[in-house]
């Protein structure tokens, strides 16, 4: 790994992760899940990066995620406890 990609896997570069990655320690505690929106797929899946190796429960919904799948994941997360559920802002559509 890439000097630069060693140093995204350190927090204390970016003040907006800290806060999403305190945010969901103390939902955790709580049992409680947390639905985070992001407007760009590498933010998201950054953090889907970062909370998966602190070894939290990571749901991701994107433009790209199938439709038949969507439902599915929906309520597995919300049958879920300590869950975050990264969801992409960003709609993409194909020009005709």
């Amino acid at each position: 790994m890439g000097e630069e990609k060693t140093k995204l896997l350190f927090t204390e570069y970016s003040g907006k992760v800290r806060i999403v990655m305190s945010i969901v320690k103390e939902a955790v505690k709580c049992k409680d899940s947390v639905l985070i929106f992001v407007h760009s797929i590498p933010t998201l899946e950054y953090l889907e990066m970062k909370l998966r190796r602190k070894g939290e429960t990571v749901y991701i919904l994107t433009g790209s995620t199938p439709v038949r799948d969507r439902q599915s994941m929906i309520d597995k997360f919300n049958g879920d406890t300590s869950a975050v559920f990264l969801i992409s802002c960003k709609v993409y559509h194909k020009q005709i």
